[in-house]
């Protein structure tokens, strides 16, 4: 289920959106459930953006790992759940 809602996130920010909806979406899911499949679907996602974007392929998926990689080494020390750290 939850890779249908980032596919139809992916779909939007490639046909009609300028800004990213992926971003908030895989950080959300990574904070609240701590499943290592959120780096399959940043993964899968950055290559359906590259791809539909037709930009050099890996680049963003490259981004979104990455940033899902910083909260989780951020996580480990400071309590991520918190109201001050998702604003």
């Amino acid at each position: 289920m939850i890779y249908i809602g980032a596919f139809i996130l992916v779909f939007l920010e490639i046909t009609f959106l300028n800004i990213s909806l992926i971003i908030p979406f895989l950080i959300s899911y990574f904070i609240f459930t701590k499943k290592s499949n959120a780096f399959v679907i940043a993964f899968l996602a950055g290559l359906f953006i590259d791809i539909g974007l037709l930009k050099s392929i890996g680049i963003s998926s490259v981004y979104l790992i990455s940033i899902l990689f910083l909260i989780s080494l951020y996580s480990r020390k400071f309590e991520v759940k918190t109201l001050p750290f998702i604003v």
